[in-house]
């Protein structure tokens, strides 16, 4: 058989795992299906591959590989779903996992006992082993009409005969034909027969089994039941009646297996739909969809879930129950109040968890190596916990600044109270060394932590349950304080109060003028105010706070700015240098005392971080779309070829290039005019600015597409196309109809060109002639021309400025 009629045999979920494996484990299960699909080993239908030989079952479907199952289940899940009003993202029906997977997995192998009550029957193999006066081993196989035959002694029928009454009826035989002769009967092979799996079986369809198999393992033989097939009562009919029904919750919950009788040839194992189902969620042991049987009460669905978790709250169970108008309705139950409650089809029961509160604990969070909880006794301070500056609080905490909150009342409502840390050590004992409540939570802040991770919860608590037109009792800081942010308020504080919990004011805060914009509620509308104070009058520092006010404190510009340029290379006094707003590149150059006598002006590299930032956006932008570029002119028809040799290698190089290419920030400026005095030529200085002025040149730089990419010593005598020719000359992809020259400065000029080069072009000291890379003959890539022109400029500022280390 080939692989693609092998192929075209499987089954739609067949083809699929197959297709989910990679190529080197899918040929060896395409051959061992091909082995199990011989003709000679056929029984038609679908009980294909089932032979004494080969075990039952075995080759009745591809394997499922590991991961590809569980996908398989997910997807049927899925499809179940939508078609059912039940089930949540997390949950899945119970136990359909059970025999779903590798068939082989559950074949009965050869060597277990043969089960009790077994009868002989056409296709079985008998073992006999005589001693004594005669030694033989006889295998014989069971014929159709029931029949075995043994030497000298000839036919003997043995057809629906237990194992023992085998033995015993063959003992009498032997022992009348043959004088002092003992026999030992055994069973080798076993018969296989066919079976029908009906219903809502995943491969529904004829199967060829193990003689002495059971109802379960023509379960696990079919692939398991779908998922909208019932476990709780699967039927084995024999000649048209019901000979026992299988529970499988029985198996899965208490691995009994009572009901599991065993096949005879022709049985019929039927899956009926499923019954009702209900889901049960939270604090259980087994959260899932379970099958009920009907009039199941609550008790009994939590007995399947494997009980309630330790966490569990018995008095907090809800039941959402589908209405017959479509709708839903929510029931409060108990499993304490001694009365059981029905379950009806549909029900999703949620079962709640005790608060996870802690009695008689306090805790503390935030800048201290004592964070943590602590037993709580009655009449505790905070002094208890925090009396030393040096064991207790942290290098940078906030000693201005605490807070403790309390949760209080049968809602567990949250208030807080600010405290001082510096005065608790300083003054314990006292009224601001505050008494801790039970469960109370101290919160320590530092400058380096962000105090709105710790402030969250309390200013979220203090948000519920607010009634309308309330607002929360909270306060907005921005602008020159030392820690802006949000901070919980009480009646009564004022302006100055919210500047403390804020860290205080820094030293760039105007000290003439504030804003505070404060809402209000209307029954129609917010209303805003604008409030003016100035910090420096302390009676309008002491305006009290409403909530939801926002305080706005301006800040003084440019204070503690300091901004630094650097020069490099032959400047005297090269270094860093600290600008004032306004300055020039020529005022900084005279502050360093001017240029060497070896320096080279006009060659002088300026670079800035924001044009090398936007240079790195360009090159990167450029990349991206040089790839898509290539991408898009590789898409040729299958089977077609480039025909353009070499386009591939020129491809890679380009963006080999541009991954290596750095940007530099290079900004050209006329230095010689700037030292001249020309003020229309200077730069006025930015933060982070860069000048580089290398020594004096002697030498013409080649780069590119040349032979030999090096430096020549400058001859005036010497034109573009003689620079050339002293590298080697143009390699084969250079683009000789686009060669440029990069001057000293880094500006960038085209040679005059006719069919030949110009010997007259000019050439000056420190200048770069760049070749570049010929792309006119790659379609599609007419974007990489810009592309190698940037790579160009880019490594040529990168050299210039590394030069000035050498």
């Amino acid at each position: 058989m080939s692989g693609q009629a092998a192929e075209a045999q499987l089954t739609p979920e067949q083809q699929r795992q197959l297709d989910a494996l990679p190529a080197d484990e899918r040929q060896p299960l395409m051959q061992q299906y091909q082995q199990a699909n011989q003709p000679e080993s056929n029984a038609g239908g679908a009980s294909q591959g089932g032979s004494p030989e080969g075990g039952a079952g075995q080759a009745q479907s591809m394997p499922t590989p590991p991961g590809v199952l569980d996908e398989l289940l997910r997807q049927e899940y899925e499809e179940w779903k939508e078609a059912s009003s039940l089930g949540t993202d997390e949950l899945m029906p119970f136990g359909y996992d059970l025999f779903a997977g590798e068939p082989s997995s559950f074949a009965p192998a050869q060597d277990v006992p043969v089960p009790e009550g077994y009868r002989i029957g056409p296709g079985d193999q008998v073992d006999i082993l005589l001693t004594g006066r005669r030694n033989l081993d006889i295998s014989v196989t069971v014929d159709r009409s029931g029949m075995i035959e043994l030497p000298e002694v000839g036919p003997l029928s043995v057809h629906g005969k237990t194992l023992e009454q085998l033995r015993e009826y063959l003992d009498g035989v032997i022992s009348d034909r043959f004088i002092g002769v003992q026999s030992y009967v055994s069973l080798g092979e076993l018969r296989t027969i066919d079976i029908f799996v009906t219903g809502e079986s995943r491969n529904p369809g004829v199967y060829a089994v193990n003689a002495f198999s059971s109802l379960s393992h023509a379960l696990s033989v079919s692939g398991g039941i779908s998922m909208g097939g019932t476990l709780r009562d699967i039927r084995l009919l024999r000649d048209g009646r019901e000979v026992t029904s299988l529970d499988l919750y029985n198996l899965l919950l208490d691995g009994e297996l009572e009901s599991d009788a065993q096949l005879e040839a022709g049985d019929v194992v039927f899956i009926p739909p499923v019954g009702d189902r209900v889901t049960l969620s939270g604090a259980v042991a087994r959260p899932a969809i379970y099958e009920v049987e009907p009039g199941a009460t609550l008790e009994a669905l939590t007995a399947l879930a494997g009980g309630l978790r330790p966490g569990a709250d018995p008095d907090r169970i809800q039941i959402s129950r589908l209405q017959p108008e479509s709708n839903r309705t929510l029931i409060d139950v108990s499993l304490g109040g001694g009365e059981s409650f029905t379950l009806a089809p549909g029900d999703e029961v949620q079962v709640g968890r005790i608060r996870d509160w802690l009695n008689g604990v306090i805790e503390i969070k935030g800048a201290s190596p004592i964070a943590g909880r602590y037993r709580w006794e009655e009449g505790m301070r905070v002094s208890d916990f925090i009396s030393s500056r040096n064991q207790h609080l942290a290098e940078d905490v906030d000693l201005s600044y605490g807070v403790i909150v309390s949760r209080t009342g049968d809602d567990y409502d949250v208030s807080f109270q600010v405290f001082t840390p510096r005065q608790v050590i300083s003054r314990p004992g006292s009224s601001a060394d505050p008494v801790l409540q039970e469960r109370d939570t101290v919160l320590l802040f530092s400058g380096s932590e962000d105090r709105e991770a710790l402030l969250q919860p309390v200013i979220d608590g203090l948000s519920e349950d607010l009634l309308p037109g309330q607002l929360p009792p909270v306060v907005s800081l921005s602008g020159a304080v030392q820690y802006p942010g949000t901070y919980p308020f009480k009646p009564g504080d004022t302006v100055a109060d919210a500047i403390g919990y804020a860290g205080g004011l820094t030293n760039a805060s105007y000290q003439l003028g504030a804003e505070l914009i404060r809402q209000e509620l209307t029954s129609e509308r917010a209303e805003s105010e604008l409030v003016e104070f100035k910090l420096a009058d302390n009676q309008q520092r002491d305006l009290a706070l409403a909530p939801r006010d926002r305080i706005h404190i301006k800040q003084l510009s440019d204070f503690n700015v300091t901004n630094t340029v650097t020069l490099e290379g032959e400047v005297k006094f090269p270094g860093s240098y600290t600008i004032l707003r306004g300055e020039t590149l020529a005022e900084v150059i005279e502050r360093a005392g001017g240029l060497t006598e070896y320096a080279f002006p006009k060659a002088a590299v300026f670079s800035r971080e924001a044009l090398r930032e936007r240079e790195q956006q360009r090159l990167d932008e450029a990349q991206r779309r040089l790839r898509r570029s290539l991408a898009l002119s590789r898409a040729d028809a299958p089977g077609e070829e480039s025909t353009v040799p070499g386009d591939g290698q020129a491809a890679a190089q380009i963006l080999e290039e541009i991954g290596s290419a750095q940007a530099v920030g290079r900004l050209v400026i006329d230095l010689p005019a700037i030292l001249d005095g020309e003020a229309s030529q200077d730069v006025l200085l930015r933060d982070g600015d860069v000048l580089s002025v290398p020594e004096k040149s002697q030498a013409v730089t080649i780069m590119g597409e040349v032979q030999f990419a090096t430096s020549h010593r400058y001859d005036a005598s010497l034109s573009i196309d003689d620079y050339i020719n002293r590298s080697g000359g143009l390699t084969q992809q250079a683009d000789s109809g686009r060669i440029y020259v990069i001057q000293a400065d880094g500006a960038v000029t085209v040679p005059k060109r006719s069919r030949w080069f110009s010997g007259g072009d000019p050439v000056a000291p420190g200048d770069t002639i760049v070749v570049p890379l010929s792309l006119t003959r790659l379609s599609g890539l007419e974007l990489a021309k810009d592309v190698t022109q940037i790579i160009y400029e880019l490594s040529l500022g990168a050299a210039a400025v590394k030069s000035l280390s050498n």
